[in-house]
């Protein structure tokens, strides 16, 4: 009995650990999807004053 306990924990541990590698990369997709739709925007934005006033 007392052996399954230390297993049991190790197999916690490798599940929380593959969940929060799971979740930085989901938060890193989507910081770096976002970051490109700020950037298509900001070009867009760029491209329209530019040309409004030419």
């Amino acid at each position: 009995m007392p052996t399954k306990i230390p297993s049991t924990t190790a197999f916690w541990e490798l599940i929380s650990i593959g969940l929060a590698n799971c979740l930085i990369d989901c938060l890193g997709l989507y910081c770096e999807s976002l970051s490109e739709t700020v950037t298509d925007l900001t070009n867009t934005s760029r491209a329209f004053v530019a040309g409004f006033h030419g």
